[in-house]
């Protein structure tokens, strides 16, 4: 009886079979894409956060002021103090 089943649907069961691999094979593609545009971002991330950081270690040193400190990170210096606030609040 299975085997009348399978001579009858042999075309569409490949076909579905296929269609199965492929949306899992596409599937695995966007997770793997989506793992390294994460990993990208958390390096980015990493190395803003170690950039501020020694800006705030060369201000409490006197050697640059919070200004140049936001300068150089091109933001406001508001944005720089909050960014400030928050690291120290983290330690």
């Amino acid at each position: 009886m299975l085997e009348a089943f399978f001579e009858r649907r042999g075309d569409e069961i490949k076909k579905m079979t296929h269609l199965d691999y492929t949306w899992e094979k596409r599937e695995r593609m966007i997770r793997k894409e989506e793992f390294e545009e994460g990993r990208a971002e958390g390096r980015t991330e990493g190395r803003a956060e170690g950039k501020i950081g020694a800006l705030i270690e060369l201000i409490k040193d006197g050697s640059i002021t919070k200004e140049l400190a936001a300068e150089k990170m091109k933001m406001p210096v508001e944005e720089f103090e909050k960014c400030m606030m928050e690291m120290s609040a983290g330690n």
